[in-house]
């Protein structure tokens, strides 16, 4: 027998593993040590629960990314949904905006990475 033929979504898992992204943001950072934001692509299971939470909301789509998706460098939730009030009435929105779009994929004005 010949080799198993490798399927399409063992090839494409492949190629997307450990593609994490990240921003250090200078708005969260301190003296001593950057604060960076990691964070996988976005599926469309990512999308489905988002948006599920959020019912249409937009300032809560851009909120649940950021609860949902931003991970430490060790991979560990960085906020859980008990941090939502928190982060509605502490964080600029602007601040979080930027990050969820750059989760997103949608921001052109921002890169990821430092």
């Amino acid at each position: 027998m010949g080799k198993a033929k490798t399927s399409a979504l063992d090839t494409i898992r492949a190629n997307i593993q450990g593609e994490v992204q990240s921003k250090t943001i200078a708005a969260w950072s301190s003296d001593d040590e950057d604060f960076t934001v990691y964070w996988n692509p976005i599926t469309l299971a990512d999308k489905q629960k988002i948006q599920k939470h959020a019912r249409g909301d937009d300032q809560q789509t851009t909120l649940y990314t950021l609860i949902f998706k931003a991970m430490d460098k060790d991979g560990e939730n960085l906020f859980t949904i008990a941090d939502k009030m928190q982060l509605m009435s502490v964080i600029p929105s602007k601040e979080i905006e930027e990050i969820a779009l750059l989760m997103l994929g949608v921001s052109d004005e921002i890169t990821a990475g430092n």
